[in-house]
């Protein structure tokens, strides 16, 4: 299914001027390949040269890009899939001196704030409990990396927060689920 309005956007910025900007529209793999083309021709590369003998085959190279390929290509898949569609707007990927910046249409689930998240990790469940709803503690390990313990730490803190809360009982049975609104009384 292809949405109209959801466009993906790359813009070369150096100081208040856009130098070049690009706009990719259809399917979501067709914004995907062709923002990795585009990045193929606007982005810096150097060759890491190793020898490793005196002849040719001990000359080895590598290319290295100035953004590594691999987190590219997740940071605008993560851009694509996480956007919120019902939102207008274009997925914006700004190339700027100093830095890369991706952004998309969409937000934190209602009544929390980025700075209540405090690891990466946290952000991340967010966003999958929003969008599944709920984690458990394998499944956090899973989607961010880090040890049990760092788990259970950093979801208790999302409870304490009163961002999630803890469902069913301790251990596997354990979920963790966005808090419910409390009615006034």
């Amino acid at each position: 299914m292809v949405f109209p309005s959801a466009r993906l956007r790359i813009g070369v910025i150096k100081g208040t001027r856009i130098l070049d900007t690009h706009e990719f529209a259809g399917t979501l793999w067709d914004q995907l390949d062709g923002a990795m083309e585009r990045f193929r021709r606007l982005l810096k590369v150097a060759l890491d040269v190793r020898v490793t003998a005196p002849t040719l085959e001990g000359l080895r190279h590598r290319e290295v890009w100035e953004y590594p390929f691999d987190a590219l290509r997740e940071a605008v898949t993560n851009a694509l899939v996480h956007r919120d569609y019902a939102a207008p707007g274009d997925i914006q990927v700004r190339l700027l001196d100093d830095s890369l910046q991706i952004w998309n249409p969409g937000a934190l689930p209602e009544g929390i704030r980025l700075e209540q998240l405090t690891a990466p990790s946290q952000v991340r469940a967010v966003v999958y409990v929003k969008e599944r709803g709920s984690i458990s503690n394998k499944e956090y390990r899973e989607l961010s990396g880090v040890k049990e313990r760092t788990a259970t730490m950093e979801l208790g803190d999302l409870v304490e927060k009163g961002i999630l809360e803890r469902v069913g009982t301790t251990g596997r049975g354990t979920r963790y689920a966005a808090r419910k609104a409390q009615k006034a009384q």
